[in-house]
């Protein structure tokens, strides 16, 4: 049967329509033109995803917020699920949804499940996984109170929100998906629903665990760009822009982390970025403390002292030669770990405020975090939290004085040997 060219035309504009509504409501974010008034409007249903130790059924997923459900999934449900939910988290923030829902499955099964990919009959097993989905999903008691529903549409193939009555009302409902497992954060944030940037940009607010599909990512997207960038940093330890290219490799940091120091120090080169790094004095000090048993503190244990010396070389090599990169030393105690970026895109600057996780661990990597997008929040942040700690008495921000510190730590491990690491 022949379509009608004037259907499929009022078709075409629909979807550039949606588009459009998408693209303002992503840019509206941005700008800072959508606050927390309009999402506070909005009711939640928070989605948790974590991986168990279970031969059949290795993924949990539990529901807070609207609902309260906890499910144990097979790794083909997973996909599913996974599939299902991020076509509905886009829809209910203004998107067409996921326009190929089985390919979404099949490429969520696969990282999930790789040996999915040598299974000849996987279009068969995902269209039977979609259907006994429905029936699942209809079946389980536990997706339904007296006020909302987790519900399956069989006449469009898309999952919904319903109220008490039956009415579908996902425009009003904000979801919120999160895990703590790499594997399930590269999949929610690659395959199914583009970049952790993306998300963050969508959602407002989220935690990126760590690794290569969460925050090495999310951390990488800040620096991507041709556009002028802000950076008001308070650590644990210093930057990995500033240790030499060969340490990084040698310690073993993922590839991203050193094509986030390329683009870095191309930024400051080019006079596009602005690098404040603030940290306690004593962090200084303890890149030189050394024990038998763990190693130099802040490095993992088969770093050496040449090693650390040449990294303290470099921290003086990045504040002579880049203008724009400063280094400021204090004895205050900033109350977290928070880092700020303030990309300003000609059309309409984006805002992020990541607060990491403050363990000793962070030494050797970056860790998992949880990532702001709004104007206010920065605002705040930088005018409160990071002015107290640039104004307080301790607070050393002049460049030469910061150098003469480092070289004299780097000279007392050279001339005299690393200071002694009590540990407890």
């Amino acid at each position: 049967m022949e379509q009608d060219p004037e259907q499929n035309a009022i078709g075409t504009v629909l979807q550039e329509v949606q588009e459009l509504r998408r693209e303002i409501s992503v840019m509206q974010r941005r700008m800072g033109l959508v606050g927390s008034e309009q999402s506070k409007s909005k009711q939640t249903l928070n989605v948790y995803f974590d991986k168990v130790d279970s031969e059949r059924k290795p993924y949990v997923v539990v529901f807070g917020g609207i609902l309260k459900a906890k499910l144990k999934l097979s790794p083909i449900r997973l996909a599913v699920f996974l599939a299902f939910l991020m076509d509905l988290e886009d829809r209910c923030s203004g998107g067409e949804g996921i326009g190929d829902i089985a390919k979404a499955i099949r490429e969520a099964l696969e990282v999930v499940d790789p040996s999915s990919r040598e299974d000849q009959d996987l279009a068969n097993g995902i269209r039977v996984a979609s259907y006994r989905f429905e029936n699942f999903i209809q079946g389980n008691k536990n997706l339904r109170n007296d006020n909302f529903r987790f519900a399956f549409n069989s006449k469009t193939n898309k999952c919904e929100i319903r109220n008490g009555e039956g009415v579908d009302v996902s425009e009003s409902v904000r979801i919120s998906a999160s895990t703590n497992d790499g594997a399930i954060a590269l999949l929610i944030s690659k395959v199914l629903s583009g970049t952790p940037i993306d998300r963050l940009r969508k959602t407002g607010a989220m935690y990126v665990p760590d690794g290569p599909g969460g925050v090495d990512e999310l951390l990488l997207k800040f620096y991507d760009h041709s556009d002028r960038l802000e950076v008001n940093s308070l650590y644990v330890r210093p930057p990995f822009t500033s240790y030499p290219t060969a340490l990084l490799e040698y310690i073993g940091v993922p590839p991203k982390t050193i094509d986030r120091k390329r683009l870095t120090l191309n930024g400051l080169k080019e006079g596009r970025f602005k690098f404040t790094e603030i940290l306690r004095r004593d962090v200084i000090w303890d890149l030189i403390r050394y024990s038998d048993k763990t190693g130099f503190k802040r490095y993992p244990p088969n770093v050496d002292a040449s090693q650390v010396e040449s990294h303290l070389d470099h921290l003086i090599y990045i504040i002579e030669e880049y203008e724009n990169y400063r280094l400021f030393l204090t004895d205050a105690q900033p109350p977290f770990v928070v880092v700020t970026y303030r990309i300003l895109r000609d059309l309409a600057p984006e805002s992020y405020s990541v607060f990491f996780q403050p363990f000793s661990s962070a030494a050797g990597r970056d860790l998992g975090c949880f990532a702001i997008s709004d104007h206010d929040v920065l605002r705040s942040i930088n005018e409160n939290i990071v002015e107290w700690v640039v104004s307080h008495p301790t607070t050393e921000r002049e460049q030469s004085a910061v150098i003469s510190l480092i070289k004299e730590v780097r000279t007392h491990l050279s001339e005299e040997g690393p200071l002694p690491l009590l540990i407890d």
